[in-house]
């Protein structure tokens, strides 16, 4: 994110380092639409040096850019929040991948995969709301198929998709197989998204780290996945034991792959749940700040 917040024809000119030092022009007036970081309003035609007539927060306050610690602290609170609740989720659905592993005839059991899905994509689902919460300074410039909002959608489907499954194998035998691999491609598109709108927070710490390695795991989650269920899909839809033999012994170093990265994500989700709750913590010292100027 560049530091320059200059906007096309504004008169006023600043950056993260020199608003935060207070050198910010108390003599022009914002000709250019800026949010006010806290509620969303507009805050054009006003000075610099005054404050939103909506909420009382410091005009200076959206002056300094993207950054968390300049935001909304309730919603970066909600934020850390969800990233709480999805630890639990992961750890949850690790366990139930331990189990698969330990499991000899988990290959010819299409529920337990199913049921996996399930268990995280269920007790994931008020944790991706939470950490999608929408934030009151973009709600009217948000595009209609943001990152947030496929998110949203995703979690949804693909939960209602594997609860789908079962009923659809009842009524219509044929349809299950592809009705569980449009499942298992809309859970991996969801795990897309997620670490998509991850390295966007952390990119606003800002915390390069964090970004890396968010992206090391979502990669390495897509890949071991992805590998996992079409092993599975060949599994149920081969007729031939040699080939099912095959599948089920690969199987064994994918899970062993899944179950690595899980943990490694569980991980990644407490290291987020930490960094939020330092930036609602920051976003409120800078408020308090701001509001005693």
């Amino acid at each position: 994110m560049p530091d320059p917040v200059e906007k096309p024809g504004a008169r006023v000119v600043s950056t993260p380092s020199e608003a935060s030092q207070g050198n910010v022009s108390a003599l022009s007036v914002i000709d250019y639409d800026l949010l006010c970081r806290a509620c969303g309003y507009n805050l054009r035609g006003l000075s610099p040096s005054g404050r939103c007539p909506e909420c009382e927060t410091p005009v200076a306050h959206a002056l300094h850019g993207d950054w968390l610690r300049y935001s909304d602290p309730r919603w970066v609170a909600v934020i850390a929040r969800g990233y709480r609740v999805q630890s639990a989720a992961v750890a949850i659905g690790l366990i139930a991948i331990i189990f698969a592993a330990a499991s000899r005839e988990s290959l010819g059991l299409p529920w337990l995969t199913m049921a996996i899905a399930l268990t995280v994509g269920t007790g994931g689902l008020v944790g991706v709301w939470m950490t999608t919460a929408r934030e009151p300074a973009t709600a009217d410039a948000e595009r209609v198929f943001s990152v947030r909002r496929l998110l949203r959608m995703l979690t949804i489907g693909g939960i209602g998709l594997q609860a789908g499954s079962g009923y659809v194998s009842a009524i219509w035998p044929a349809a299950a197989l592809p009705v569980r691999l449009l499942a298992a491609v809309v859970m991996l598109l969801g795990i897309l998204c997620a670490f998509r709108h991850a390295v966007n927070l952390s990119q606003r710490i800002p915390d390069e780290a964090l970004v890396a390695e968010t992206n090391t795991v979502m990669w390495g989650l897509i890949i071991s996945y992805g590998v996992f269920l079409g092993i599975i899909a060949l599994a149920l839809s081969s007729a031939g034991s040699f080939t099912t033999m095959i599948a089920c012994g690969l199987s064994r170093t994918v899970i062993v792959a899944c179950v690595i990265f899980t943990l490694w994500c569980l991980t990644l989700f407490s290291r987020y749940a930490k960094s939020m709750r330092l930036a609602a913590i920051d976003a409120r010292h800078m408020a308090s700040r701001k509001r005693s100027e």
